[in-house]
C-alpha cells in the first residue's frame, strides 16, 4: 500500500486514499468552498494524477428544498416535485423515501420528481429525497432541528359525482359547480375541463 494514494476533488483540492482491493480505493472529500460539479481523479505517488476522472456533486446542505404538491391521495401515484435553488446530478440513484417505502426519482435540473406510492392510512409522513445515498433534507421548522425531512400528507380518496350546469359556450366564462368528496378549501382546488 503506498503512503501517498490519493484522490483530487479538481477545484475543491485532495485528501488521502485507503486501498480496498486491488480494483477499488476509499477516500473522503475535502471541505469543498461552494457548491459545484467536481471531477475526481486518482495517484499512487501524489503527484501524477490519472488522465481518466469521473463527475462527483458537491452539494450546498443549508439550501432551501420545497415539495408540490404537499399532499396527496392514499391511492398513491402523485407525482411530487422536490425542489431546491442549485442543480442537482443526474444519478441513476435518485430516490425518494416517504416513511419507510422507497420509491425511484428522476433528475430534472434543479428537482427530483418521485411518484408517490400508495398508503393505507391518512397522515402526514416524512419525505426524504436521497442521491447516490446521500440525503437532502427540507429546512426545519424548528431552528433547534437540523436535518429534518420534508413531510407529505396523505387524504382520503377524492372524486366528482356531478356538475351543473353540464353544457356551456366556448367563449368560456360559465361558473360551474363541481359537486364531490374529498374536496379541500378553494386555495388548491383546481378544475380541468378535458384532458390536458
Amino acid at each position: 500500500d503506498s503512503n501517498d494514494l490519493t484522490c483530487r476533488f479538481s477545484w475543491a483540492g485532495t485528501s488521502r486514499a485507503r486501498r480496498n482491493t486491488e480494483q477499488e480505493i476509499v477516500c473522503v472529500s475535502p471541505l469543498a468552498t461552494r457548491s459545484g460539479l467536481a471531477f475526481v481523479g486518482i495517484s499512487n505517488n501524489g503527484q501524477d494524477f490519472s488522465e481518466t476522472e469521473v463527475p462527483f456533486y458537491f452539494f450546498d446542505e443549508t439550501v432551501s428544498y420545497q415539495v408540490q404538491p404537499s399532499f396527496g391521495a392514499v391511492s398513491g401515484g402523485t407525482p411530487v416535485t422536490i425542489s431546491g435553488n442549485e442543480e442537482f446530478v443526474p444519478s441513476q440513484e435518485s430516490r425518494c423515501i416517504f416513511e419507510s417505502t422507497t420509491v425511484k426519482g428522476t433528475v430534472v435540473g434543479s428537482t427530483v420528481v418521485c411518484v408517490t406510492p400508495g398508503r393505507e392510512t391518512t397522515g402526514s409522513v416524512s419525505l426524504t429525497v436521497a442521491l447516490d445515498g446521500q440525503k437532502f433534507y427540507c429546512p426545519p421548522t424548528d431552528p433547534q432541528t437540523s436535518n429534518a425531512p420534508c413531510a407529505f400528507l396523505y387524504l382520503d380518496e377524492f372524486g366528482v359525482t356531478s356538475v351543473f350546469p353540464t353544457v356551456a359556450s366556448t367563449n368560456g366564462g360559465v361558473t360551474v359547480t363541481v359537486v364531490g368528496f374529498g374536496l379541500l378549501d378553494e386555495q388548491t382546488a383546481k378544475c380541468r375541463f378535458g384532458a390536458e
